[in-house]
């Protein structure tokens, strides 16, 4: 089962949060964004209200599973803004619904797979939790979300340390064996957004900017004085760009 809220009437746009996160990641962003599209905020399996599956999905089974809510209630053409471990979701939503994605924004997230040095600290953090519990990965893992706290910081801590466990090994690990869509994003139909953060410690900008430059009808920014956690840091800003993005559509 997946928990999700829709907000608004107009075209549909799907928004997939990140790792250790949930759909309250979008709460700043969403009045601030066009009023003539539906938004809808999900929890990716394994978050905030949707349970973790006993079958352990693959992040492409995932995405199979967000194809099958939007068909079942009955849209056949949307968009999706995803975060992060949300944007590797999305891309793969995009790949497996053909022409029913019409546009597609990576939010602090890349089309590339991890390299082989990432893949093995992935690996080692999921032996980490393993042995010593979520507490200890938490605390060293939240700090680099952002570039400079706010007065929203005990809700993105709260919303990161109520993540499951097993969720947090589990895709920990799924992140870790996720292909390159690389090849996609360079032959995607629709329109594309790439937004990467100043100070984003996880996926820097240069890799990010060099992607959207791949894609046929990509566009790229770059938001200042920011880490990994544009929608919270400065959701006004991060709406303005999303914004722009949304009317040329």
């Amino acid at each position: 089962m997946i928990s999700c809220l829709k907000h608004g009437e107009g075209f549909p746009v799907l928004l997939l949060h990140g790792f250790c996160e949930n759909r309250e990641i979008w709460k700043y962003l969403l009045p601030k964004l066009p009023e003539n599209f539906s938004y809808i905020t999900c929890d990716i399996p394994g978050f905030g209200q949707s349970p973790l599956p006993a079958e352990k999905p693959a992040l492409s089974d995932v995405a199979a599973k967000f194809l099958k809510y939007l068909q079942g209630e009955g849209i056949t053409n949307f968009g999706v803004i995803g975060h992060s471990m949300g944007g590797y979701i999305a891309l793969s939503l995009a790949k497996q619904s053909g022409s029913a994605c019409r546009f597609l924004c990576l939010f602090h997230s890349t089309a590339e797979a991890d390299s082989p040095e990432k893949k093995v600290n992935r690996t080692k953090s999921a032996d980490f939790i393993r042995k010593n519990g979520k507490d200890p990965f938490l605390k060293t893992f939240l700090p680099g979300l952002y570039h400079q706290a706010g007065n929203w910081e005990n809700e993105v801590r709260n919303i990161v340390f109520d993540t499951p466990e097993e969720s947090i090994i589990h895709y920990t690990l799924a992140m870790r064996d996720r292909p390159s869509h690389i090849d996609f994003l360079s032959g995607f139909a629709g329109k594309s957004l790439l937004i990467a953060g100043e100070y984003d410690t996880f996926i820097p900008a240069d890799s990010i900017r060099k992607q959207a430059g791949l894609a046929p009808d990509g566009s790229f920014y770059l938001m200042k004085e920011t880490g990994h956690l544009g929608m919270m840091e400065n959701p006004t800003k991060a709406a303005a760009i999303i914004g722009d993005f949304l009317k040329t559509i």
